[in-house]
């Protein structure tokens, strides 16, 4: 504060309240605002809500002045303006483009439908094993004739543990029904009498 003690003397003498004041105020500098600001709260509350005031105008500036035009350009930018002959057209390249990948999609189930049955595979999962190109889904159904394979081979292998690897033979009493229902009936067939001279 810079302050002439004999002009403050002079003023409080002469008891013009007005004068003294306007005195004070002209002799603060900026270093005893932010003295006072940071040691009384009071102050401190007034500064920040004078800040916030300020900050929440100046945005709300901000708002009304450049974000409508930045909103506006990014819009564009995501969208931009096409004619309705360019959106018709876009739309029947996609219908298009769709019925090729459908007619080619076909056009490989057929032929893995055919290799399937070639190499005896199941054909009720293809669909699951045909890819966007011919090469693609022959090295899918080579995998699945490969696993499909060891699965089968596996489950001989655990049906041979079970009962062995020998196969049981049977004897020469042990006949059939269908063995023995033929063989009565031949027994009681009458054998046909032919004579020569007939």
């Amino acid at each position: 504060m810079k302050y002439d003690l004999m002009q403050l003397k002079t003023l409080a003498e002469a008891g013009d309240k007005a004068a003294l004041d306007a005195y004070l105020l002209t002799g603060i500098e900026r270093v005893d605002v932010e003295t006072v600001a940071k040691t009384n709260a009071d102050v401190k509350s007034y500064f920040d809500s004078e800040k916030d005031t300020h900050a929440n105008k100046h945005l709300e500036t901000w708002k009304t002045n450049q974000l409508p035009g930045i909103i506006d350009a990014k819009v564009r930018e995501a969208n931009p303006t096409k004619s309705p002959a360019e959106i018709a057209l876009e739309d029947l390249q996609k219908k298009f483009d769709d019925s090729e990948k459908a007619r080619t999609r076909e056009t490989l189930k057929n032929k893995a439908l055919s290799v399937a049955a070639e190499k005896k595979l199941p054909t009720a999962i293809l669909d699951f094993f045909i890819a966007d190109d011919e090469d693609s889904t022959n090295a899918n159904l080579g995998k699945l004739e490969e696993v499909y394979a060891k699965a089968v081979q596996d489950a001989v292998e655990i049906k041979f543990k079970e009962g062995g690897r020998d196969p049981k033979t049977g004897t020469a009493s042990d006949t059939s029904i269908g063995a023995n229902f033929a063989k009565s009936a031949n027994d009681q067939a009458k054998p046909v009498e032919t004579t020569l001279w007939d």
